[in-house]
């Protein structure tokens, strides 16, 4: 009874019909689908070539656009060190005569020009990271005196009551990096801190050397990032939306991050918004 019932469900079960000559069917189901997977190689070496193409004219843009900040750099540099130095003539001039006004107005171009000339390195800079000019030359130097000397430096473009407080933690005082990039490094953080922190406020700048480690910290009372924005902020060019009405190129974090890999060294932001940042530089020794 069991093998009756099983032969009556599979007679009942639908069957193909093969065609009457299935040699030929096969031949003709081979030839489409040989002709199907033409069309589509030929669809992929078309897109290959649309691609490369992009990307060729994507580099060559790229080295024309590196050529051109590269240019505009190197020959903007020289009308902007005369403006520079009239003012400053201009502004030494106007001291003895006691005319404010006019050491007021030859103080405003002195910081024009400053500001301008920070953002054409800043363009050179990437230029010639981009192109593997800029290498680590570690020397042995006093961390704690380049420390001060920024200190002092800096110290001048604060605003109103702005401070700049340093600490140095450790007995060890002698680092072996590249001092011009830690330098840039130190310059970059603390001209940030100052310029999206009010008056009055206090910037907390630190170094240590400990167990073959550097790290610098600079903390500031600014307007602070928000943690969406902390993902983007070493890309080139980015800008947090709280800074808009701040002058600046989007480009000195990410400097700063390329001259740490350089280094083998590493950069952590901590921030919230409305109180205050916080960037920790590590460097292995």
């Amino acid at each position: 009874m069991e093998n009756a019932t099983l032969l009556t469900a599979h007679l009942q079960k639908p069957f193909t019909v093969l065609p009457t000559n299935y040699a030929s069917y096969v031949e003709d189901l081979v030839e489409q689908r040989t002709k199907k997977m033409a069309a589509t190689i030929r669809a992929l070496e078309r897109s290959k070539a649309t691609l490369s193409a992009a990307l060729e004219k994507e580099k060559d843009l790229g080295v024309l656009k590196n050529q051109f900040l590269a240019m505009a750099s190197h020959e903007l540099r020289t009308p902007l060190s005369t403006a520079y130095l009239s003012a400053s003539l201009i502004e030494a001039y106007a001291a003895p005569v006691q005319n404010s006004p006019i050491g007021k107005h030859a103080g405003k171009i002195i910081n024009a020009v400053s500001n301008l000339t920070a953002v054409l390195n800043n363009f050179l800079y990437v230029e010639r990271l981009e192109e593997g000019k800029i290498k680590a030359n570690s020397v042995s130097f006093d961390l704690v005196q380049l420390s001060q000397e920024i200190c002092e430096e800096l110290q001048l473009l604060a605003k109103a009551n702005q401070q700049i407080h340093y600490h140095h933690y450790g007995e060890e005082k002698l680092v072996v990096l590249d001092v011009n990039l830690i330098k840039n490094c130190i310059i970059n953080l603390l001209t940030n801190a100052l310029k999206y922190s009010g008056e009055s406020s206090t910037i907390t700048f630190i170094t240590e050397i400990k167990n073959g480690l550097c790290t610098i910290s600079v903390k500031d009372e600014g307007i602070g990032i928000t943690e969406e924005e902390q993902q983007h902020l070493f890309e080139p060019f980015f800008r947090a939306r709280n800074a808009a009405n701040v002058a600046g190129t989007g480009l000195g974090l990410h400097i700063v991050s390329r001259y740490l890999t350089l280094m083998k060294g590493s950069i952590i932001c901590k921030s919230t918004l409305n109180e205050g940042t916080v960037f920790t530089l590590n460097i292995l020794l």
